[in-house]
């Protein structure tokens, strides 16, 4: 049983805002989560009109649909949910990126490459693209309705049911759990939705903050990749770090432990 998530409505004319698929502070709009015996590929219905009565009158609304194993949405909390990106998202995505530079810059290649919105916003189609290929899930982090992280699976290998979580969390949002809750959530939905068998996690060794993610949430260290990558003017070391479906079943965080 696999699942069908309304991943995005956006109002096509003029309506209230109480239709966007979420409002501000984080509220969802009109989310539906549809329970469907669907193929394991699964199918994308994009750009299906649908006219919708609202008090009074009729109005149009654009939805894009995502049916299969991947889905815009994962609620981890009441406060806390991972997105799939829009578009819209891009200027606060790249001033969450510009108010942390130099602490992401540390362990993050990418970001003396984000040097406007424009960078921001070719992320985002970026994101969406390699969504539809089921090839990636990059989604942002919002806590309290505000974009604080970015999160998800880096990369996919179906053949061997492997998924290869990423994350990164800005500078003011530490130490509130957040990417713990995060990733979390984000194993148990590889695990029960995505039906993979392993998870994979990759840190620089360097990179405490980053590596205390997996340990925590009981991942066994697997081994070390050496000058794994270039970060700007040096060489850094990965160690990688792995959980498998079974490990997790039996594992206390299912269970919301500690």
């Amino acid at each position: 049983m696999l699942y069908c998530a309304l991943t995005t409505i956006r109002v096509v004319t003029g309506a209230p805002r109480i239709l966007s698929y979420f409002v501000e502070e984080g509220k969802v709009g009109f989310f539906l989560l549809l329970s469907l015996k669907v193929s394991k590929k699964g199918y994308c219905f994009r750009k299906f009109s649908y006219f919708l009565g609202f008090f009074c009158g009729m109005i149009k609304v654009q939805i894009s649909w995502k049916v299969g194993p991947l889905m815009g949405l994962v609620e981890v909390d009441e406060e806390l949910y991972l997105r799939l990106f829009e578009i819209g998202d891009a200027e606060d995505l790249f001033r969450m990126i510009d108010d942390s530079r130099d602490y992401l810059r540390e362990w993050l290649s990418w970001v003396d490459n984000t040097k406007t919105v424009d960078d921001s916003r070719g992320f985002i189609e970026h994101t969406l693209r390699t969504y539809e290929a089921e090839s990636e899930f990059t989604a942002g982090i919002f806590y309290q309705g505000k974009l604080v992280g970015t999160a998800g699976f880096n990369s996919f290998d179906w053949t061997n049911k492997v998924g290869y979580i990423g994350y990164w969390l800005a500078e003011g949002y530490q130490g509130k759990g957040i990417m713990s809750s995060v990733c979390r959530a984000l194993i148990s939905f590889a695990f029960y939705e995505l039906q993979l068998n392993k998870v994979a996690i990759r840190a620089a060794c360097e990179n405490k903050k980053s590596r205390a993610i997996p340990e925590r949430l009981g991942f066994a260290k697997e081994g070390e990749i050496r000058q794994a990558e270039w970060l700007y003017d040096h060489y850094v070391d990965y160690v990688v770090y792995g959980m498998l479906a079974h490990e997790w079943e039996r594992s206390r965080f299912v269970k919301g432990g500690n």
